[in-house]
């Protein structure tokens, strides 16, 4: 799989996505678990930039993510994730959890402002 700007706006309008690998490919949004972040890789992109700027941020989240999925192991996602209250665009690894009580725990010990709920498509915010 690889990452392109199509990819990536579409993602941005969704305000996210997960990719993960289901023991074949890689493949976009799970259908349940929960999506954390494990404070690696982390980028963050600014999404108010007007023009040249945003073309270039893009660009470089687009190679970001690209960076991710060729170094990523079996076990860890390429997650992305807009942080709608700051206009953020974050980029990072992540792990898919089964549990929400583990999902919660590990989200609070690298202190993520949030996490997905994938079976209920919705954001679970600590910030």
């Amino acid at each position: 799989m690889k990452m392109n700007l199509d990819l990536l706006l579409n993602d941005i309008s969704e305000h996210g996505a997960t990719y993960f690998y289901n023991g074949e490919e890689f493949t976009k949004n799970p259908s349940k678990g929960y999506v954390v972040g494990i404070n690696k890789n982390v980028k963050v992109f600014n999404l108010s930039k007007c023009g040249m700027e945003l073309l270039n941020e893009l660009k470089k989240a687009v190679n970001h993510s690209n960076f991710i999925l060729s170094n990523l192991d079996s076990w860890n996602c390429l997650g992305l994730w807009v942080d709608t209250e700051s206009n953020l665009l974050y980029i990072e690894e992540t792990q898919l959890f089964s549990d929400r009580d583990e999902a919660v725990a590990v989200a609070k010990k690298f202190n993520e402002i949030a996490i997905w709920d994938c079976g209920n498509s919705k954001e679970i915010r600590f910030k």
